[in-house]
């Protein structure tokens, strides 16, 4: 490995419900590649009314499969990301000037939003959007998570054999990830739609940064699978292979295709109204960050005809987020599906950007 100069970033780690995600890029020329990936599923899914504050859930054995199963991962340094389920999304109004963000402060402000302690918070603060002239203090967003869990996470990866270097939020690894693949203007919005088995997470990036981060009530992929489940009596990993290999009824709709949609016809149309409420809500309040397109992540990514559907009933372009490929509105069908692994390769990254 090169120091100054140097080639293998970091190793990302996406910690989810359902699966942890690991990836390490390589640079060459300036140019970033997936080196190393592994999808592990967990033996028992993490169900998000099972978790609570106190007391956190192990991601050792995943770990210990990925560095197994991956043996070209190269160095220790981590970077890695807990579940949504897990988190507390907030801003902090212009009233509280920036210059005061203390930790008191914020926990303070944690607090007055929850009516709880925030005592066993960690928690990371980035700054909104300003106005358009800028003389206005600057909205503050709040990601917090219970430290229980960030410091089970760390026991983890030092139990890999790895060290943690920083323990980042989705939505963060989300708005680099859409950075690294978008090619138009850096200053536009554009949001990303985390579609993952146990929460939807919608944020807006702008050029890097997460300026708005909103979960999507009732929008699990679970939902979704679920549907599937318990009308054919099927598991759900057939369930997401039923998805992944005749999608939604569109233009060339198969008998399969049209069974499929109409079974799922029900969380597919939440998820719909969920972003249009989001979109609304943007237009109403913070128009200059309404987004002009989507990129889509996650298992719920990988539904064939997803991005295509979307499009026509919002009337907003949504892409299927791929790394090193051409712009698709399809997940790829052979070999890697990199929409599984965005944030993953964004914390990946990071061993650039902190080196």
């Amino acid at each position: 490995m090169m120091i100054k100069n140097r080639r293998i970033g970091w190793i990302g780690v996406d910690v989810g419900t359902s699966h942890v995600k690991v990836v390490q890029l390589t640079r060459s020329r300036n140019r970033l590649r997936i080196a190393a990936a592994a999808i592990i599923p967990r033996n028992s899914k993490w169900i998000t009314s099972e978790l609570t504050e106190e007391k956190a859930k192990s991601s050792a054995n995943e770990l210990g499969a990925a560095a197994s199963l991956r043996p070209d991962l190269i160095g220790r340094s981590v970077a890695a990301s807990l579940p949504m389920s897990l988190c507390q999304v907030h801003q902090l109004e212009p009233s509280v000037s920036r210059l005061s963000h203390s930790d008191r402060v914020v926990r303070q402000g944690l607090e007055l939003a929850t009516q709880r302690s925030a005592k066993h918070l960690q928690f990371a603060t980035w700054p909104a959007e300003p106005d358009q002239n800028g003389t206005s203090p600057v909205r503050t967003n709040v990601l917090a998570v219970p430290q229980v869990w960030s410091d089970q996470l760390c026991d983890d990866i030092a139990h890999a054999g790895w060290s943690c270097q920083l323990v980042d939020g989705l939505p963060l690894a989300l708005a680099r990830a859409v950075k690294l693949v978008h090619d138009g203007d850096a200053s536009a919005p554009w949001a990303a739609l985390d579609w993952g088995f146990s929460q939807a997470t919608f944020c807006v990036a702008v050029d890097g940064r997460a300026v708005y981060v909103r979960c999507l009530k009732n929008c699990s992929l679970q939902r979704v699978l679920d549907s599937i489940v318990d009308e054919l009596k099927v598991s759900r990993d057939e369930a997401l292979r039923l998805l992944q290999d005749h999608g939604l009824a569109g233009a060339t709709a198969t008998e399969a295709s049209s069974i499929v949609s109409e079974l799922i016809s029900e969380p597919l149309e939440q998820l719909r109204q969920e972003i249009s409420r989001t979109i609304a809500h943007l237009q109403g309040q913070r128009r200059t960050i309404v987004p002009q397109g989507v990129y889509l992540f996650g298992g719920g990514a990988t539904i064939h005809g997803l991005a295509q559907h979307l499009t026509e009933k919002l009337e907003l372009e949504h892409r299927v987020w791929q790394f090193g490929e051409s712009d698709s509105t399809e997940p790829s069908q052979d070999g890697l599906q990199t929409c599984l692994f965005g944030p993953a390769v964004a914390l990946s990254a990071l061993g650039w950007e902190k080196t």
